[in-house]
């Protein structure tokens, strides 16, 4: 992401696979991907590392490394959605060497840093016929770029490229028959969230959303009193802003985008249990719910337990980036 990479990095993932690393605040997450024999995607690497301190996440990095064998292995690295903005707008009317500067100084008075001191880049968003050509773009300070380079090589990963938590997620669905369709996949963590909707390995749509994993644990603890959760009127709240976010989302995609509605709708797992969620998601609206599971969509030699899952989902999306998608 980012021209700062398209300068710095000029690696390519080789044929043994892709390894992703996802940075936390105080920890880490990083998995990694290879074709198996018949050259389907298998998972060889799956590990969530809680820091004590900010500066013990690079050491604990490199440790990782070290012990799994990944020196210099192709790495990707995801940015946490908090860490840069995600705006859609107009395509500006310019060449396409000449989008990505174009489209820095269009979103200059909506991001909360200075345009001269971030990292911009573009990518396209199907356009229905007739319909004007939008972009989007993701911007980030270029500090964020600068660290998150620097603790990753340190380490001894050869990163190549730098993806966000939308694209990953994009990643994710294409896993799932009902892409083909449209699916929509909804992933909560902290205090906020992010929603797509994807099909056919193009990413059509993606919402912030505000989440509390405090809230989210109260709705999953819920007893279903019939078919409804019960919760605080905090919780509640939070139910109905999903809720509404959700549905403006699929009414854009269905109407907007003109794509008709999605096949599937996809919780992707949470630190916090997502029953509650769920139930109260499936009654509301006019498509089934479900939770993604990553042993029925990866070969992997070891069943990896929900609590992982929710930790590495991220990196796991990171690492199934597409070979010839560009740096």
């Amino acid at each position: 992401m980012g021209e700062l990479l398209l300068s710095m990095l000029k690696r390519k993932a080789t044929p043994e696979g892709i390894t992703a690393v996802v940075l936390e605040e105080r920890g880490f997450s990083m998995a990694r991907i290879a074709p198996d024999l018949s050259g389907r995607p298998s998972l060889e690497l799956c590990v969530f590392e809680d820091c004590s301190s900010a500066s013990e996440v690079g050491r604990a990095l490199t440790s990782s490394v070290r012990a799994n064998k990944l020196g210099g292995a192709p790495c990707v690295a995801v940015l946490r959605s908090e860490l840069y903005s995600l705006r859609q707008i107009d395509a500006p009317a310019v060449q396409l060497d000449e989008m990505r500067e174009a489209a820095r100084w269009a979103i200059k008075d909506l991001i909360d840093f200075r345009v001269e001191d971030g990292v911009v880049d573009v990518f396209g968003v199907p356009a229905a016929a007739g319909k004007a050509k939008r972009i989007y773009v993701a911007a980030t300070p270029s500090s964020v770029i600068r660290e998150v380079v620097d603790t990753i090589e340190d380490a001894g990963l050869a990163l190549f490229a730098i993806d966000i938590t939308e694209l990953a997620l994009r990643n994710l669905a294409v896993l799932l028959p009902e892409d083909r369709r449209g699916i929509a996949l909804m992933l909560l963590s902290g205090e906020s969230g992010v929603l797509t909707i994807t099909q056919s390995g193009k990413l059509y749509m993606a919402r912030r959303l505000h989440s509390d994993l405090e809230l989210i644990a109260e709705i999953g603890a819920s007893e279903p009193l019939d078919d409804k959760p019960q919760q605080s009127e905090e919780a509640e709240q939070l139910l109905k802003s999903l809720l509404l976010e959700t549905q403006r989302s699929l009414d854009y995609y269905e109407h907007q985008l003109e794509q008709g509605p999605v096949a599937a709708f996809v919780l992707v797992p949470g630190q916090e249990p997502l029953s509650g969620l769920r139930r109260y998601l499936s009654a509301n609206l006019l498509v089934e719910v479900s939770m993604l599971d990553i042993n029925a969509v990866l070969r992997s030699s070891d069943e990896l337990p929900q609590p992982l899952q929710a930790r590495c989902v991220t990196a796991i999306g990171g690492a199934l980036r597409p070979r010839d998608e560009a740096a």
